[in-house]
């Protein structure tokens, strides 16, 4: 798709505006920003010419609708220009997010007004209005967009119920096998980057936008996201090493002694040796070796030998295979049978 010009916008830009009223030329270069400035709402604009917002709506409306004729009777240059329009978001799947459809046809930045005035002019491609939960888009007719959304839509309650992240690979194999999607990774890419709620995370995974893995907030958070990535326990320092080394707090270094601080802290994150943290959600528990031995012993409810006990601790703590064992020798809790298994001390009544 080749990018037009800046003269040729601005050509076509000036042709519109020339047919308008002073009134209404004013107000259409105040709410695109046609003269480089931030775009102004209908009330700015109203305040200043004295007048109600619903009265510069009106102008606007009838400006535009002057202006789309006047650049509508260029003929083949106008219409060569929505066609290739066209032909490219058919490409992208018949739909994109409109601030990234504006940015990729205007080429640089000070095209970007000019592009959306002439967008609101021309009649080939459909404009729709953001919700709560979807970005504003434009689409080559809404059937295009009915069929992103259902996409969309899925997929926010299929990530809601997972639970958890999934590489471009990933998710792209779930679109083709639990929908039977068709569409090229190009185009299902560009219909998810219309949701508001799934993002592309810090580490490249695609989530949800309230999950920590997605938009992670505090070095709680960052600490969360490389116990993910690396899915095994990981000293405090390693923990704020890989922070800086995946640079997941971009122009600040994660220091060791604060990110203990915060693994310490929270309740996500269970202490499995000297240093050592691991999440809660893989089945760690708190607890000292001793309250681990007791446990195990617990949910047995027979005496164990030496060996079962120290490959279950083993399981939860990254602990030597002596301090487990130092650990049975203590007779206040553990008691020895005569075969040489391991059991709980009687409680006396």
């Amino acid at each position: 798709m080749a990018r037009q010009s800046k003269n040729f916008y601005q050509y076509l830009c000036t042709k519109a505006l020339a047919v308008l009223s002073p009134r209404q030329k004013e107000v259409i270069i105040r709410r695109f920003g046609l003269k480089g400035k931030e775009k102004e709402t209908l009330e700015k604009i109203g305040r200043d010419f004295g007048i109600t917002r619903e009265r510069v709506r009106q102008l606007q409306n009838s400006a535009l609708s002057k202006a789309a004729q006047a650049i509508e009777s260029l003929g083949a240059s106008f219409s060569q220009l929505t066609s290739q329009w066209v032909e490219f978001l058919k490409v992208k799947g018949g739909v994109m997010r409109k601030d990234d459809f504006v940015k990729t046809m205007a080429g640089f930045e000070g095209n970007i007004p000019r592009v959306n005035f002439i967008l609101a002019l021309q009649k080939s491609i459909v404009s729709i209005d953001g919700t709560g939960d979807i970005y504003p888009a434009v689409a080559v007719d809404k059937k295009y967009w009915e069929e992103a959304y259902k996409v969309i839509s899925w997929f926010q309650d299929f990530l809601s119920s997972e639970g958890s992240t999934f590489s471009d690979r990933e998710i792209y194999k779930v679109y083709q096998e639990k929908l039977e999607g068709k569409n090229s990774k190009e185009v299902f890419f560009t219909w998810l980057s219309l949701a508001k709620n799934i993002k592309r995370g810090v580490l490249g995974d695609w989530g949800l936008l309230s999950w920590p893995e997605v938009k992670p907030r505090g070095l709680r958070d960052l600490a969360y996201l490389v116990y993910r990535k690396e899915a095994k326990p990981l000293h405090f320092t390693e923990v704020a090493r890989l922070i800086n080394v995946y640079g997941l707090r971009p122009g600040k270094k994660a220091l060791p002694q604060s990110v203990h601080n915060d693994l310490i802290r929270d309740p996500r994150f269970v202490l499995v040796g000297r240093g050592i943290y691991a999440l809660r959600e893989w089945g760690y528990e708190d607890g000292t070796v001793r309250d681990v031995i007791i446990r195990i012993l617990e949910e047995a409810g027979m005496p164990l030998p030496a060996s079962e006990i120290v490959r279950r601790v083993l399981e939860v703590r990254q602990v030597k295979e002596a301090t487990v064992l130092m650990n049975l020798q203590n007779r206040n809790y553990f008691t020895r049978t005569e075969g040489g298994l391991y059991m709980l001390k009687p409680k006396v009544a």
